[in-house]
């Protein structure tokens, strides 16, 4: 499968996590498929990053170090306003979370959020040995 498919797939994996995240309190064998379809978003964005590790493609780990930061760093200041939000207005609250499904996916459609957590730093920890090693390479 080529690296343009694979990028379409992952990005349907995207939106599917994110609808399947405003599913409320699922039970039972719907919140084991959840964890499972959390799990399967890494395959296609794993597989993109070990072939550009392979291949060196410094623009491919570069695209994965920064999405990685991004959603990492995004999530973790959506959890902290969400932390505060009962503090504010129920509808600032329900921004901030729908805020937080979008850039934390799958985080809160797999319901394991270190899982999540686990798999975007994975991906930011390879892309950014990998990017200092082509940059030891180079003079």
């Amino acid at each position: 499968m080529s690296n343009k498919k694979l990028f379409w797939v992952w990005a349907l994996y995207y939106f599917l996590c994110a609808g399947l995240a405003c599913i409320p309190n699922p039970k039972g064998a719907l919140a084991g498929f959840l964890v499972l379809v959390g799990l399967v978003f890494f395959m296609p964005g794993g597989i993109l990053l070990a072939r550009f590790c392979k291949t060196e493609n410094r623009k491919g780990l570069l695209f994965f170090r920064n999405i990685s930061l991004i959603s990492l760093g995004l999530t973790v200041v959506m959890i902290l306003g969400n932390f505060m939000a009962p503090a504010l207005s129920e509808t600032f609250g329900d921004v901030l979370y729908a805020v937080l499904i979008l850039v934390s996916v799958p985080m809160v459609c797999c319901r394991v959020w270190v899982l999540s957590l686990f798999g975007w730093a994975c991906y930011l920890t390879v892309s950014q040995q990998h990017l200092n090693k082509l940059r030891e390479k180079t003079p």
